[in-house]
This record gives C-alpha cells, structure tokens and sequence, in this order.
C-alpha cells in the first residue's frame, strides 16, 4: 500500500471525510460570526473525553510541625496533550501513620 492508498484509508477509516463536510455544509448553513469557534465546538464533540494518564505522589517531611505530607499530582490527557490539571497536598499527623 503506497501513501496515497494509505492517507485514502486512514480518512475513511475515521470518518474525516464525511464528519468535515457535515461541518462545512452546517457551517455554510448557519453562517456563524464567529467561523473557527464554530468549528472547534463542532470538531471538539467528536474528540475523546480527557482521560487521567498519570497519577503521581511524593512524600514531604516538615521542618516546621510533626505533620507529615503527601503530594498528589494528576497528569490528563487532553486533546493529545498532556496537562497537569490538580495538585494537591495532603498532611496527616499519627504515630501510625508513616511514610515508608
């Protein structure tokens, strides 16, 4: 299969062709003022929902209190693009409790 055959599959594969001349023919439809905004609310319904990618955490010692803590960071997946959306710290104070 050469390029082209390949390029040909690729976009019937995943409906490019008939998803972007839905869009266009709405858009030419609707006649929005604002055109690439249109778009991008119209392309963006077919994209896959953000997704966590990775959660990671880290264990801190206070100098200050006998409070331990630990930090969480989540890394999402958004529009192929990775992105830290929450950071959080949490403390916890127990003669249980520890870090190892």
């Amino acid at each position: 299969m050469d390029e082209k055959e390949k390029a040909v599959a690729y976009i019937k594969e995943n409906q490019i062709d008939v998803i972007l001349q839905q869009t266009l023919n709405n858009l030419y439809k609707k006649q929005p003022g604002n055109v690439f905004g249109y778009l991008a609310e119209e392309l963006d319904k077919f994209a896959s929902k953000p997704s966590i990618h990775h959660i990671s955490g880290y264990g801190v010692k206070s100098v200050h209190d006998a409070i331990n803590r630990v930090a969480v960071e989540a890394t999402c997946l958004v529009h192929n693009h990775e992105e830290t959306t929450e950071s959080v710290t949490v403390g916890f104070n127990s003669t249980e409790d520890t870090m190892d």
